[in-house]
C-alpha cells in the first residue's frame, strides 16, 4: 500500500510553472505568492520556473530555471520542438530526482512536461512505496467544458487521472466544470482557490479620505472594453455629473492599434481635460493609486479572475465590472455588476458610485470582507488540505 511522506515531518514542496517567465509583478500573483506562504506555514519549498525576468531583492525562494531554446527567424521549426520537449523533460526529470518533493504544485496542466513528472511519479511510488501528489492550478473560466466534446476537454479528462487535487479560481468555472459528463473525474478532485490579496496590499491600510478620481487599470487591448468607458464617460460628461473628478487609465500599451485609437477617442470626444492615459506604471504608483482614487472600472468584454478585481475591492474602492467575470463571485466582494458592451448601464453604475463616495467615501466594508475571505495564508492552507 503506497503511502504519503512520512508524518514526522512536513512535505517537501516543488512549485512548477510551465513555460514562466517569472517578472516582478509575478511576486504578487500565484506564481509568487504560493511558494512564499507555504514557506512562510513551515513547508521547505523549491520553485520550478523557465525564466526570471528580474533580480531578487533579498532571499525570496530557491528557484531553478530551466530555460528556453530560441526559436530562431523564420517558420517554426519541428526540429526545436523536439529539441525544446526532450530537453525539459530532461532538466525538469533532473530537478525532481535530486530534491524529492513529496507534493508538485503545477500552474496548469502541461502536456509537454508531463512524461518527467510522470515518471517521477511513479518511480517514488515504485522504489519507496511513496505517493506523490500532484496539485494542479487549473487558470480557466471552465467555458472549455461547456458543448460538445473537444480536444480541450479530452486533454483534461485524460490527464485528471494523473493528478490528486485540482483548482480553479470561481465557482463560476467550478460549475461548468462539474456539469461535464466528460470531466467527472476531474470534478472528483476540484475545489474553488480564488486569487488572494497580493502582500503588498493587504500590508497597506485603506485611506478613509481618497481624491475624487475614477481609476481603469488593465492592458489597453480591446478585450478590456475601455473604449465602452469612454462612450459612458461621454455621456456622464454631457450630464455634469463628473463636475470635478478626473479618470486615470493605467496599463501597459500591449496593443499599439487600439491603444492609438484610443488616445484619438479620448482626443475626439473632448475627454482631455477629464482622463489621464498614463501607460504602464511602477507597482508603488499602482499602490498609490488604489489608496488615493474612489471608483475602480474595468469594463471587460472577457476574463477569468483578474488580479485587479481583488486588489481593488481589498482597497476599498468601488468597482464596476461586467458580466464577463464570475457574477456571483465579485458580488459578494461589493462590485457592481453590468452587462457586456452595455454603456448605457455603465454610465449608471458609474453614477452611484460617484454619488456613494461623496456621501460616503471608500467601501470600507467590502475592503474588510475582501481582506479577510481571501488572505492568500488561509487559501494555501486550504490548498494543502486533502
Amino acid at each position: 500500500m503506497p503511502k504519503y511522506a512520512p508524518s514526522d515531518r512536513r512535505p517537501k514542496i516543488l512549485y512548477y510553472w510551465p513555460n514562466g517567465v517569472m517578472y516582478e509583478t509575478h511576486l504578487f500573483k500565484d506564481p509568487g505568492e504560493i511558494p512564499t506562504h507555504l514557506a512562510r506555514l513551515g513547508y521547505e519549498t523549491i520553485t520550478v520556473i523557465h525564466e526570471k525576468a528580474f533580480v531578487s531583492k533579498g532571499a525570496w525562494q530557491r528557484t531553478y530555471e530551466i530555460g528556453f531554446i530560441k526559436p530562431g527567424e523564420g517558420a517554426p521549426n519541428p526540429l526545436r520542438t523536439v529539441q525544446y520537449f526532450i530537453r525539459t523533460n530532461v532538466i525538469l526529470f533532473k530537478i525532481l530526482k535530486t530534491e524529492k518533493p513529496d507534493i508538485i504544485v503545477v500552474q496548469y496542466l502541461p502536456l509537454a512536461q508531463m512524461p518527467a513528472l510522470a515518471f517521477y511519479k511513479a518511480l517514488r511510488r515504485l522504489i519507496e512505496g511513496v505517493k506523490v501528489k500532484v496539485i494542479a492550478k487549473l487558470d480557466t473560466d471552465g467555458s472549455f467544458a461547456q458543448g460538445p466534446l473537444n480536444l480541450t476537454k479530452l486533454y483534461h479528462s485524460l490527464l485528471s487521472v494523473f493528478i490528486d487535487k485540482a483548482t480553479v479560481e470561481t465557482p463560476c468555472a467550478y460549475e461548468r466544470i462539474v456539469k461535464s459528463l466528460a470531466l467527472r473525474v476531474l470534478a472528483k478532485k476540484l475545489k474553488v482557490m480564488p486569487n488572494g490579496v497580493p502582500d503588498d496590499v493587504a500590508a497597506l491600510e485603506p485611506r478613509a479620505s481618497r481624491e475624487r478620481s475614477i481609476l481603469f487599470a488593465g492592458q489597453l487591448i480591446y478585450r478590456k472594453g475601455l473604449d465602452v468607458l469612454i462612450r459612458a464617460l461621454v455621456r456622464l460628461k454631457a450630464s455634469g455629473v463628473l463636475r470635478g473628478w478626473k479618470v486615470i487609465i493605467v496599463g501597459p500599451y500591449a496593443d499599439p492599434v487600439y491603444s492609438d485609437l484610443m488616445r484619438k477617442y479620448v482626443k475626439l470626444s473632448g475627454l482631455e481635460d477629464l482622463i489621464e492615459l498614463r501607460g504602464d506604471v511602477p507597482r508603488e504608483e499602482l499602490l498609490r493609486l488604489y489608496s488615493s482614487s474612489c471608483v475602480f472600472v474595468l469594463p471587460t468584454r472577457g476574463e477569468g479572475s483578474p488580479l485587479v478585481l481583488t486588489e481593488a475591492p481589498a482597497m476599498g474602492l468601488r468597482v464596476i465590472t461586467t458580466e464577463a467575470v464570475c457574477k456571483k463571485f465579485f458580488e459578494k466582494l461589493g462590485a457592481r455588476i453590468v452587462k457586456v458592451d452595455d454603456v448605457e448601464g455603465l454610465a449608471r453604475s458609474i453614477a452611484v458610485s460617484i454619488e456613494l463616495c461623496e456621501k460616503y467615501g471608500p467601501d470600507l466594508t467590502a475592503s474588510m470582507a475582501t481582506r479577510l475571505g481571501l488572505a492568500w495564508n488561509n487559501l494555501v492552507k486550504k490548498l494543502m488540505e486533502p
